[in-house]
Order: C-alpha cells, then sequence, then structure tokens
C-alpha cells in the first residue's frame, strides 16, 4: 500500500469486499506494506481495512475527509436494517431517517438485490463468498448523503433471466428495447432499470433497481449509480431536469459483483424535515 495516495470509495469498498473474501472464503493471510500517505493511513484504518491487512496504524483518524464514512457488512441473502442502524444513526438524529422513504428505498433496493446476487450458475466456476456477503459505505459530509453498496455475486447479466424464470416473454422484450447499447452487462443493467421504471407487476420482479431509481426520483435530485461486472449505469437528475439523464460506460475490467451507489443532497432529501 506504500505508493496508495488516495482511495475513492466505491472502488475502497471493492476492494474490501475482495479482501474479505481472500481471507473467509479463500483462507489466506494478507500482509501488507504501510502506506506513506497519512490519507491512506486513515482511510485503512475507519474502514477497518487496516485490520484485515493485518497493518497497525496508531492513532484515530481525524482528516475532515475521512472521519464522517461509516461501514456496516452482514451475510449473504439478507440485509438486516438493524446492522445499519449505527452508520445511519447520524441521519437519523436530523432527519428521522428510519421513517423516511429514501432510508427505506434503499434498504430495499440493497435486500433485493443482494437476494439475487448469490445464486448458482453454471457460468460462475469461483467459489461464492458465505459470510458476509454485502458491503456497505455511508457518509454525510458538506450535505450531501452517499451510501455505497457492493456484493460479490453473479451480477445483474446472470441473474436477470433467472429472476424472469417463466416469464421469458417479457425478459425477451426488454432486451429488445436495450439491444443498441454497448456491451452485454450495460444491455442487462439497462432491461432491470426499463422493467424497474415501467413495471406495475403484482409479483414485484426487479424492484430492487426499481427502488434505487425511485430513490432519486422521489427526491427530485442526486445521482444513482450501477455498476455490475463490466457494465456501468449513471443516472442523474437535477431540478433543472425533471425527466433525468444517463449514461452507460464499458468497465476495462470485470468487478465481479455489482455496486449500487447514491450520491443525494440532504437538502433535498431533508426537505420536509428541515425549515
Amino acid at each position: 500500500m506504500s505508493r496508495v495516495k488516495r482511495m475513492v470509495a466505491d472502488a475502497a469498498l471493492l476492494f474490501k469486499a475482495e479482501l474479505s473474501n481472500l481471507i473467509e472464503v479463500q483462507k489466506v493471510r494478507v500482509t501488507a506494506i504501510p502506506p506513506n500517505s497519512d490519507r491512506t493511513k486513515q482511510v485503512l484504518k475507519q474502514t477497518g481495512m487496516a485490520r484485515l491487512l493485518n497493518l497497525k496504524i496508531d492513532g484515530d483518524p481525524d482528516r475532515e475527509d475521512v472521519v464522517h464514512w461509516r461501514i456496516a457488512e452482514g451475510p449473504r441473502a439478507t440485509v438486516d436494517p438493524t446492522a445499519l442502524a449505527e452508520i445511519m444513526a447520524d441521519i437519523e438524529s436530523v432527519t428521522g431517517m428510519e421513517s423516511h422513504p429514501v432510508y427505506q428505498g434503499i434498504i430495499e433496493s440493497m435486500a433485493n438485490c443482494v437476494e439475487h446476487a448469490y445464486k448458482p450458475h453454471s457460468d460462475v466456476t469461483r467459489k461464492m463468498p458465505d459470510n458476509p456477503g454485502w458491503w456497505v459505505f455511508q457518509q454525510v459530509r458538506k450535505g450531501t448523503l452517499q451510501v455505497v453498496v457492493c456484493d460479490l455475486g453473479i451480477g445483474v447479466r446472470r441473474s436477470l433471466p433467472m429472476t424472469f424464470a417463466g416469464e421469458m416473454g417479457v425478459y425477451r422484450k426488454l432486451m429488445h428495447l436495450v439491444r443498441r447499447a454497448k456491451g452485454a452487462d450495460n444491455r442487462a443493467l439497462l432491461a432491470a432499470m426499463e422493467y424497474g421504471r415501467t413495471s406495475t407487476s403484482k409479483k414485484q420482479r426487479g424492484k430492487g433497481m426499481r427502488n434505487a431509481h425511485k430513490v432519486v426520483d422521489d427526491i427530485g435530485e442526486g445521482t444513482f449509480c450501477a455498476m455490475s461486472n463490466t457494465g456501468c449505469y449513471i443516472y442523474t437528475k437535477t431540478p433543472d431536469n425533471l425527466k433525468g439523464s444517463y449514461r452507460t460506460a464499458r468497465l476495462r475490467h470485470s468487478i465481479a459483483g455489482t455496486i449500487l451507489g447514491w450520491q443525494l443532497p440532504l437538502k433535498a432529501v431533508c426537505r420536509e424535515y428541515l425549515p
């Protein structure tokens, strides 16, 4: 870690998830060369990665761009709100977030996506992690709520056809609508988003992506990002753009999992709570 000068939230979360997987599933003992950067040292300690790397870092984090990060993780196929209580406590005290639809939308979309993340699939030969199965970083800083959740599962492209088992006609129509998108992972992400926006099915299939998207739509501004294997979908809404806009990108390498992330202006999230 000696050359690491900066750690971005979603990449750092994936790094922690992979470290946890190596240690828990592969039974690998990991050691590291200490960082030269004081900021990197503080990030490693604040996020619990110093312990995974067997690094002893003295002192407590005090940097303003580090101390606001809260960390949570839990067992596969479940996202228990009580496991997130500590990282959400600072928001709840100001906003009543526990009963806020944004809080509920984030929890529900996380739970739904993780539920489908670790289903057996013939294309996936690597051993799936047993426990924990999801990891979360969250912070409130400079008027913005940022939440990032990660799993190391099979990805949206593989899980989506399984979600529509018995309704393959619907699945084929969705994939036809997004056929022009570049990359199979991006097509799967766009299909999941399209179904989430338009579905009224009582079976509630695809509700994870619908809830994830709806979080931004409900408050009227913010950013939602979904990355799955080599696909990346970014949705942005501003007060000047009521319809919102999205773009996709193809990642150079697969992240071998899925990351969902939100950046939400706290003034919008808490509009009904703040004067």
